[in-house]
């Protein structure tokens, strides 16, 4: 869980965002010559991994509001019970590890991880992991925040400089789970949540916001797919105008699922044409200042 929702009863959501920024060693230097970032390999490893620390603050919700939580030991149990045992290889992951066999099979850690004898593995056999069974362990002896902050951050870090990431164990160090507010939409069924950046949370909305005020339950077929499409459209301007890293936000995002900012967008959805698919731009992209674009 890198980010969620926790609803309690008849209270405001409480969001959890434990998105990881990209590493301090992800400057426009480091990817000099490059058209883009890369799609495998060890730059483009190049973000904070966030969603042990999303585990963690979600324990402590759970305390804070039930007064109790789990131990570690007993909610990682079955994970760490299939890591070490093993689970058996599914036709999709077979076909997917031979997909990439060519493409992966020489990227740091692959081979040793996800090939057997040096080949895809085969559905129906067993797929162990005995690495992330003894991560998984450490994590219960030494708390979830050992994997930021103590010995299990460093060995990764160690790693991480090993194989040429951008990632620092002062990355690491400084990154925590947030707690930001919760993005609110008002829709003609009920109140709407989701998270804000960098998540997409506000795509999700905005989409149904603009929807909402298109008299859906009148159109046909063919219109209702059209209305969701070019709502969706216009939603995808959104988020290339204003997604971005939360210390980098140059509008309030809450502002633009208000009435009055969604019903001029709503009105821009005519029939039959369609309009433009933003400016190609693709989510979670991430700046080269430390943080996402």
């Amino acid at each position: 869980m890198a980010s969620g929702l926790s609803c309690p009863p008849r209270a405001i959501p409480i969001a959890i965002d434990a998105s990881g920024a990209a590493g301090s060693l992800a400057t426009p230097q480091a990817y000099a010559g490059l058209a883009q970032i890369p799609h495998r390999g060890p730059q483009a490893a190049l973000t904070v991994a966030g969603t042990v620390s999303g585990w963690d603050e979600a324990l402590k919700v759970s305390r804070e509001l039930t007064g109790k939580s789990l131990p570690l030991t007993r909610l990682l149990e079955d994970a760490i019970g299939y890591a070490a045992g093993g689970i058996p290889v599914t036709a999709s992951q077979a076909s997917a590890t031979a997909d990439k066999f060519s493409e992966l099979r020489d990227q740091p850690g692959f081979a040793e991880t996800f090939l057997v004898d040096g080949q895809p593995p085969k559905a129906g056999s067993r797929f162990l992991q005995p690495a992330l069974a003894n991560t998984l362990r450490r994590l219960t002896e030494d708390g979830l925040d050992s994997f930021y902050r103590g010995p299990l951050a460093e060995q990764l870090a160690r790693g991480m400089e090993k194989y040429g990431l951008p990632v620092t164990l002062s990355d690491l160090q400084q990154h925590r789970a947030r707690r930001p507010q919760p993005l609110r939409l008002a829709h003609q069924h009920g109140e709407l949540w989701n998270l804000a950046p960098p998540t997409q949370g506000l795509v999700s909305l905005a989409i149904l916001g603009i929807t909402d005020r298109l008299a859906m339950a009148d159109a046909d077929d063919a219109m209702t797919v059209h209305r969701i499409v070019e709502a969706t459209k216009l939603a995808f301007g959104l988020r290339d105008a204003h997604i971005t890293d939360p210390r980098h936000l140059d509008v309030d995002i809450q502002s633009l699922l208000t009435p009055a900012a969604l019903q001029p967008l709503a009105e821009n959805i005519g029939r039959p044409a369609g309009g433009p698919v933003g400016r190609g731009q693709r989510p979670g992209r991430h700046r080269m200042d430390g943080g996402y674009r």
